[in-house]
């Protein structure tokens, strides 16, 4: 399962929204999990969830890989020379599957910025 918190004013939650999460792309690939889109600002019910997963910043996104496991926050977006960007298709995937994307993509700035 997938839980997209969001809120409607929040830029950086309508970027990951128009550039990844709404795409043809990522609706074909991830067709088999399960998507939930709240936004706590709509209701009680939906704060209560917001409330549940300890919710400190919009946009936030959790896996929950099984049954009464523990969710997972993973980081669907990044900033690149003060352009904000999402991950790719395959690296939201990597993410999503438990792997290490962001760490990658981290790791890939930090070993191009080094002599």
């Amino acid at each position: 399962m997938l839980i997209f918190f969001y809120a409607d004013w929040n830029e950086a939650c309508q970027h990951l929204w128009n550039e990844l999460l709404s795409s043809s792309d990522f609706k074909k690939e991830t067709a088999g999990i399960v998507k939930l889109r709240v936004n706590p600002e709509h209701g009680k019910d939906e704060g209560a969830v917001a409330a549940k997963y300890n919710l400190r910043s919009y946009p936030s996104t959790f896996v929950i890989d099984k049954p009464f496991a523990k969710p997972r926050k993973i980081d669907l977006l990044f900033w690149s020379f003060g352009k904000m960007k999402t991950l790719s298709i395959e690296k939201t995937l990597l993410e999503i599957a438990g792997g290490t994307a962001t760490q990658q993509t981290q790791q890939a700035g930090a070993e191009a910025t080094t002599p």
